[in-house]
């Protein structure tokens, strides 16, 4: 499909040649950004009109001669719209691999961007809001450069690099192995002989990970299933290690993961299946473990375009039901994902990241601990606070949804707990035949998305 001139494959970042589009969002972006002082590279000029001066004449050479110059490599991310833009092009100092511009509408489309930056490479990324900042230091090990809206950083479990005080000092080919949450001392290729020491530090660091607790603490997902792991890496997620049994190898897909993970400059370790079992409860064991860094924020750093549409989920209390609405969320777009209550799952649970299929790490989630205040500031942006709800009047085709709009599901047996549901600008219900009164939580918010995801596509999608 086709959207404001830019072909759109889905909502992960893939390379694009659309150079029209793309400047022509970020011309949009420059004057929708919040924040009045953009950087430089984001900066448009009266002459150029355009993203920098590089980028303009690069494009003009484009459109003269029909060939892009192939040091610029341009991103784009979006499902029904474009929504983010990442400029790639060589550093022109000693302290980085990269040059990096980055425009994005929403938390998820930045997100999506910084996943298709390249592992074990150095970037001096701009970007052009504050609100920008956390996602960038979540997926890229590194710090905000003193006095600039930029960030020097590499991918999380691809390298670590000096602070920004001495970079300066540090050799631009000496990347440290990244310790990250994991204790990593080296990148490890396939050993040859597995690894059996109760003591290897990742192996221990591993071992951190088998309680939610721990996950929770570390930041960190546990990912069990090698379709999982395949999707971890192919989507650019900050994978920190994995430990594989000699099982793997035999597998079909094995090899590939190995060589996968040795392409993204992934460390990856051979443990016998007397290693693999103090890593793991799950039985029977698993050919192969993969450590995930996820940072699951406070909603108050939640950025929302002024087109968003977000779930909020009231005290889901099965873990696998819970992946189940992840899973629907990112399936069905949304900009985030908000979790409510104290008793609600945890993400980090296994069965979370088993039911949710990948979305966990791709999808913005957060945590409220205050939803008074962050539904008043929802209400004040001007969102549609929707609630679920069987004892609703009105049913869910009578209500013209659109964004902003934030749908919410509760409890699997109790649903949406009264305050929430007295905070929620409209209640509907699900239409239903006679002799049942609910659905399972992930196929209610199934229902409700994709009626917004309906109103949304164009007619002709």
């Amino acid at each position: 499909m086709t959207a404001g001139g830019y072909t759109t494959l889905g909502t992960m970042a893939t390379e694009t040649t659309d150079y029209a589009a793309v400047l022509a969002f970020v011309r949009q972006a420059e004057r929708l950004l919040a924040d009045p002082a953009l950087p430089e590279q984001l900066c448009a000029r009266p002459e150029s009109s355009a993203l920098d001066a590089g980028l303009a004449a690069a494009y003009a050479e484009y459109r003269r001669t029909g060939r892009w110059r192939r040091s610029y490599r341009v991103f784009a991310t979006g499902w029904t719209e474009l929504e983010g833009v990442l400029i790639l092009a060589p550093a022109a100092t000693a302290d980085a691999d990269l040059r990096a511009s980055i425009a994005a509408a929403n938390e998820r489309a930045l997100r999506e961007l910084l996943l298709a930056f390249p592992r074990g490479l150095v970037g001096h990324l701009s970007y052009a809001a504050a609100w920008m900042l956390p996602t960038l230091a979540e997926l890229l090990d590194g710090d905000a450069l003193p006095g600039q809206t930029a960030y020097r950083g590499i991918k999380r479990g691809s390298g670590r690099i000096a602070s920004a005080a001495s970079a300066a000092r540090a050799p631009r080919d000496q990347h440290q192995a990244d310790a990250a949450a994991l204790d990593w001392r080296e990148q490890v290729p396939a050993a040859p002989r597995p690894r059996r020491k109760r003591r290897d530090p990742a192996v221990a660091s591993f071992r951190d990970l088998l309680t939610i607790k721990g996950r929770s603490e570390r930041q960190c997902l546990s990912i069990e299933e090698p379709l999982l792991v395949r999707r971890a890496l192919a989507d650019g997620l900050p994978v920190l290690g994995l430990l594989y049994t000699e099982e793997l190898l035999a597998q079909p897909e094995g090899p590939a993961i190995l060589e996968q993970a040795a392409g993204e400059h992934v460390a990856h370790q051979r443990v016998s299946k007397g290693i693999m079992g103090t890593v793991t409860a799950t039985r029977p064991l698993p050919w192969v473990v993969a450590a995930v860094h996820v940072d699951v924020r406070d909603a108050a750093q939640l950025h929302c375009s002024p087109s968003a549409v977000l779930l909020i989920a009231d005290c889901v209390a099965n873990p696998a039901n819970l992946g189940m609405v992840l899973r629907t969320a990112d399936a069905a777009g949304v900009e985030a994902v908000v979790l409510l209550g104290a008793d609600s799952a945890s993400p980090f649970h296994k069965h979370c990241v088993r039911a949710a299929r990948g979305a966990m790490g791709r999808l913005p989630l957060y945590i409220c601990d205050d939803p008074p205040g962050f539904f008043h500031r929802l209400k004040t942006a001007g969102f549609a606070l929707v609630g679920a709800t069987v004892e609703a009047s009105a049913d869910l085709y009578s209500l013209a949804l659109r964004p902003p709009v934030a749908l919410v599901v509760g409890n699997e047996s109790a649903g949406i707990r009264p305050a929430i549901l007295a905070a929620c600008t409209d209640r509907v219900r699900i239409p239903m035949a006679p002799g049942q009164s609910s659905l399972n939580v992930g196929v209610a918010a199934g229902v409700l998305l994709y009626e917004l995801v309906r109103t949304r596509l164009p007619a002709d999608g």
